[in-house]
C-alpha cells in the first residue's frame, strides 16, 4: 500500500534567483523534507516503520513554487492495521490530516533551525517573531489531536543534528528572506511571515573560539618526539576529562616534555560551538610548561 500526500510550498519574493541559489535551496529542502517525512510517522503510530520518500514533481519560477510528493510505503500488515485504526475516518480525511501534520513539522523544523542559527551567530538577538510563529505551528499540531509528547519527539528528530538543521534552515529561507515582503506559505493558514524571516541570520558560521590559561594541570597521554603539531594528546582536567589533541610550541624541548606524564602548563584551549550555543573543548596548544621534579 502506498500513501501519497502532495505538498505545495510557496517562497514569495520579487527578485530573480540564480541557478546556484535555487540549487542550494533545493538541497536544503531535500534534507529537511526527508527528515520530516520520517519524523511524521511518529505522529501516527500505524505508520511506524513505513518507508518514506520525497520527490519534487514541479518547480515553478517567479515565487519559487515547489510541488512535493510525500510517499509512505506500507507493508500488507501495516495497511491492514491502518484500516482498522481509521475505520471510522474516511481515507480523504486521514490524508488531509497527515498533510497538515507534514506542514506543521516542516515549519517547526525550519523555525527551530533558524532559532538555533541565530543563537550561534548572535546569542543575544531577539527571536520574538520566530518563537511566535513556531508556537502557532506547534498549537496547530496539538489541535489535530497529536499528544504533546509525541509531537516533541517528532520535532526532536528533525532537529537532532543541530548544526546541519541550522545551516539548512538558513539556506532554505534565503530566497524569501532577501525580499522585505517575502514569506513562506504552506497553506492551511500555516505561514512563515516576513518579520519572522528577518530574524534569520543571512548566514551561519561555526568558528572555533579560544581561551588561554596559565598554570593549569596537563596530563600527557600520547607523545611524538619528532613533531609539535601532531601525535600528541593530553587531558586538561580544568576543561575536560577527555583526551584531546595537543599541539606544542616549536621552541619547547619535545624529548624533555615526553619524559613527564604530568606538567603545569600555560595553554590555549580551542572550543567549538554547537548550534545551541554550547561550547566544547576541541584541542589544546601548549605554550610553556613547568615540572616539579625532573625525571632522571
Amino acid at each position: 500500500m502506498v500513501i501519497i500526500i502532495p505538498q505545495y510550498i510557496n517562497f514569495s519574493h520579487s527578485s530573480d534567483l540564480s541557478i546556484p541559489e535555487i540549487a542550494k535551496t533545493l538541497t536544503a529542502m531535500d534534507r529537511i523534507t526527508r527528515k520530516v517525512a520520517t519524523a511524521s510517522t511518529l505522529l501516527e503510530p500505524t505508520l511506524g516503520g513505513a518507508t518514506c520518500s520525497v520527490t519534487l514533481s514541479q518547480l515553478q519560477s517567479g515565487s519559487l513554487l515547489t510541488d512535493l510528493i510525500f510517499k509512505f510505503m506500507l507493508s500488507e500488515k501495516q495497511a491492514e492495521q491502518l484500516k482498522r485504526d481509521f475505520s471510522e475516518m474516511p481515507t480523504k480525511q486521514f490524508l488531509e490530516k497527515h498533510g497538515v501534520l507534514l506542514k506543521v513539522l516542516l515549519g517547526l523544523c525550519i523555525l527551530g533551525g533558524g532559532s538555533a542559527a541565530l543563537k550561534a551567530v548572535s546569542p543575544a538577538a531577539p527571536t520574538y517573531h520566530i518563537e511566535h510563529t513556531y508556537n502557532h505551528f506547534y498549537e496547530t499540531g496539538k489541535g489535530l489531536g497529536v499528544p504533546e509528547e509525541r509531537l516533541n519527539q517528532a520535532v526532536n528528530v528533525t532537529l537532532k543534528k543541530e548544526k546541519q538543521a541550522a545551516e539548512d534552515a538558513v539556506r532554505l529561507v534565503s530566497p524569501a528572506r532577501r525580499d522585505p515582503n517575502g514569506a513562506i506559505d504552506f497553506g492551511s493558514s500555516l505561514r512563515i511571515p516576513p518579520e519572522a524571516l528577518w530574524e534569520f541570520p543571512e548566514k551561519v558560521t561555526w568558528e572555533p573560539t579560544t581561551e588561554s590559561i596559565d598554570g593549569t594541570e596537563v596530563l600527557i597521554r600520547a607523545t611524538d618526539r619528532d613533531k609539535t603539531d601532531s601525535g600528541w594528546s593530553a587531558i586538561v582536567p580544568a576543561f575536560s576529562e577527555k583526551r584531546l589533541t595537543l599541539k606544542i610550541d616549536p621552541s619547547l624541548d619535545l624529548s624533555r616534555l615526553a619524559s613527564h606524564e604530568n606538567v603545569t602548563g600555560d595553554i590555549t584551549v580551542e572550543f567549538k560551538t554547537s548550534a545551541s550555543g554550547r561550547r566544547k573543548p576541541a584541542g589544546y596548544f601548549l605554550a610553556d610548561y613547568r615540572v616539579e621534579r625532573e625525571n632522571k
